[in-house]
């Protein structure tokens, strides 16, 4: 079992070398591949070229062996800097002289071509359905002019039928491997699909689609590191419907959903590219605004607050006013998230005890109405 384990354990890290196991698994398929591939083709092009030096094919050696140290360096290259893409560029290069070279010379008594069907799977699998496709193509067009057009770079002398099988074999091998290789992109490009609309939805309100408390809140931890590293300002607004309850007894839910995103839409479209805000529970929505200071955070807060006094509210032929109330903080440059949060929730609690539809900003530590009660049609 230890030494089953230790092989194991050799081997993801010959076929993964250079490179993280938790990166995308696109990129590890390629680099398993070109660093698999390296390995067995260094073992091959050894094992055939000191073959030929015992047979006294010294030519065949010689490109073999060669072929066989530039694989080497290439791979040592890979594991060094780290570049697999130009690694995979590189292998692609050796096979495709490879190719050519067994073609022409015949190999060991025209054997050569047998060696040639690997190439098709390999470049579809590394260059994809596409450039794949076209990489290959392009070896059977020159491969069939090498074979039926005279020319001196042609040494070996092949039956005719042994070009048109050769030929159809190939053609044969390389649309049984475009059609795997088309499958398998298919299958991953659901999967990523799939993947981004699960991670999309784990992070977006259902029913306003704007990002949820989770996703905020990540973001958050993000945007407090930021600030700490950068002295950079940031302020959050904490927003509530007011009355919310009301509109729902009165109106249906119906009404009250349709009230929440009209009011999410109308927030997101008064912010700023730069800004994000997200639901963050019932009616309650947060803003972040990064990089920003209290008098500009005043602003922003007074738009929004004079954008949803404005909105028009239809039930039937009644006209609805809503408005909201605002908590407003500005941090401190060394301020965690959870002293945010607990003082612009702290404000707006303010905002909605001194009359609501205003805004209550933190300042040395106590609330500071800024905002104007609105007298609006009663809910």
């Amino acid at each position: 079992m230890y030494i089953h384990t230790r092989i194991k354990s050799a081997f993801r890290h010959l076929a993964y070398a250079g490179l993280s196991q938790d990166a995308d698994i696109e990129i590890l398929r390629k680099v398993f591949l070109v660093n698999v591939f390296s390995t067995i083709g260094m073992i091959f092009l050894l094992g055939f070229g000191i073959d030929s030096i015992v047979d006294h094919r010294h030519k065949l050696a010689t490109v073999l062996l060669s072929l066989a140290a530039v694989t080497l360096v290439n791979y040592l290259m890979m594991l060094r800097v780290g570049k697999h893409a130009m690694g995979a560029h590189a292998i692609s290069i050796i096979m495709g002289a490879l190719f050519f070279y067994l073609l022409c010379s015949g190999g060991v008594q025209q054997t050569g071509p047998l060696w040639c069907y690997a190439a098709a799977p390999f470049l579809l699998f590394i260059y994809g359905v596409r450039w794949g496709a076209v990489v290959v193509s392009l070896l059977i067009i020159i491969a069939a002019i090498l074979l039926y057009v005279p020319n001196p770079i042609m040494v070996a002398h092949y039956p005719e039928i042994l070009k048109s099988r050769f030929l159809a074999s190939f053609l044969a091998v390389s649309i049984m491997s475009y059609i795997h290789e088309y499958a398998r992109h298919r299958s991953y490009s659901s999967l990523m699909n799939l993947r981004h609309k699960v991670e999309q939805e784990a992070r977006t309100d259902e029913l306003t689609h704007l990002f949820n408390r989770r996703h905020m809140y990540e973001y958050l931890q993000q945007a407090e590191h930021r600030m700490h590293r950068l002295k950079v300002p940031m302020s959050v607004l904490l927003i509530d419907i007011d009355n919310f309850k009301r509109i729902n007894d009165n109106y249906g839910h119906q009404f009250g959903d349709r009230v929440l995103v009209e009011i999410a839409q109308a927030l997101r479209h008064s912010l700023r590219d730069y800004d994000s805000i997200a639901r963050w529970g019932g009616e309650e929505f947060l803003v972040v605004l990064s990089d920003t200071e209290n008098p500009a955070a005043k602003i922003v807060a007074e738009k929004l607050r004079t954008t949803i006094e404005q909105l028009p509210m239809q039930f039937g032929e009644k006209q609805i006013g809503v408005t909201i109330s605002i908590g407003m903080h500005t941090a401190g440059i060394s301020e965690k998230v959870e002293s945010m949060l607990k003082q612009a929730d702290h404000n707006l609690y303010a905002a909605k005890h001194n009359g609501r539809n205003m805004i209550i900003e933190s300042q040395h530590g106590s609330g500071d109405k800024i905002g104007l009660i609105t007298n609006l049609v009663t809910i």
